[in-house]
C-alpha cells in the first residue's frame, strides 16, 4: 500500500513537472513577426551592384526581396536573391530545372562565424560550372537548413523576440577549372557584404 502511494506521488510530481515546463514554454513564445524592409547599398568598397531580373520565377506572393548582380571592379557577376523562407523552396530545383546536374559543395564559412552557408556545385557538358550557396538568414547570422537553423531558433524562442527569416543565396558561372577562384570570389562578397545583411530583419 505504501508502495502505491509512492508510486502516486512519484507520477503526480512527474506531470505537475511537465504542466509548469509547458506553461513556461508557452510565455516564452516570441511576439508576432514585425514587418521586415530588405535593403541592401549597391555600391559599396569597389562592389556594384545593378537590379537582376530573373523572370516569372518570383511571383509577387513571395513578399520582399532582393535580387541583384553584383561586380567587383568589373569582374564576374555574382547574382544574390534574399527571398522570405517561408515562400522559397530548395535552390536545387531551380537549377536542375533548367538543365544543371548537381553535386553537394564544401560549406562556405565565415572565419567570424556570420555565415555558414551549404554549396552545390552544377555542371552541364558546357564550358563553364556554376556555384551556388545558400543559408537562412536568422538572427544576426546566416547559418545551414538544420541543426544550425533550429539552434538559432531556440535562442530566439528563449530571448522572446520575434525574428524573421529569409533565404540568402549567391551564385556564380566561371570556365571550368576555376573552382577554387570563384569560391574565394563567392567568399570575398560574403565576407565585404555580407555583414549588412542583418539589415534584414527590421528586429536587428
Amino acid at each position: 500500500m505504501i508502495m502505491d502511494r509512492k508510486r502516486v506521488l512519484v507520477v503526480c510530481g512527474i506531470l505537475g513537472l511537465a504542466g509548469i515546463f509547458g506553461q513556461w514554454m508557452s510565455m516564452a513564445q516570441p511576439p508576432p513577426e514585425t514587418s521586415s524592409r530588405v535593403s541592401l547599398p549597391f555600391v559599396r568598397d569597389g562592389w556594384e551592384g545593378n537590379p537582376y531580373d530573373i523572370g516569372d520565377l518570383l511571383t509577387p506572393n513571395m513578399g520582399t526581396t532582393i535580387t541583384r548582380q553584383y561586380r567587383f571592379r568589373g569582374g564576374a557577376p555574382i547574382n544574390l536573391l534574399v527571398l522570405e523562407k517561408q515562400r522559397g523552396h530548395p535552390p536545387s530545383a531551380c537549377y536542375q530545372a533548367i538543365g544543371w546536374r548537381l553535386a553537394d559543395e564544401a560549406d562556405l564559412v565565415s572565419p567570424s562565424g556570420m555565415y555558414r552557408m551549404s554549396g552545390l556545385l552544377g555542371q552541364n557538358d558546357g564550358a563553364n560550372e556554376i556555384l551556388i550557396y545558400s543559408g537562412v538568414h536568422v538572427g544576426g547570422r546566416i547559418v545551414t537548413d538544420g541543426i544550425l537553423l533550429k539552434y538559432e531558433e531556440v535562442k530566439q524562442t528563449l530571448a522572446r523576440r520575434g525574428t524573421a527569416q529569409y533565404l540568402v543565396e549567391v551564385t556564380l558561372l566561371f570556365p571550368v577549372g576555376q573552382k577554387s577562384r570563384a569560391k574565394a570570389y563567392l567568399a570575398k562578397f560574403m565576407d565585404e557584404m555580407g555583414d549588412l545583411l542583418p539589415g534584414v530583419d527590421s528586429n536587428e
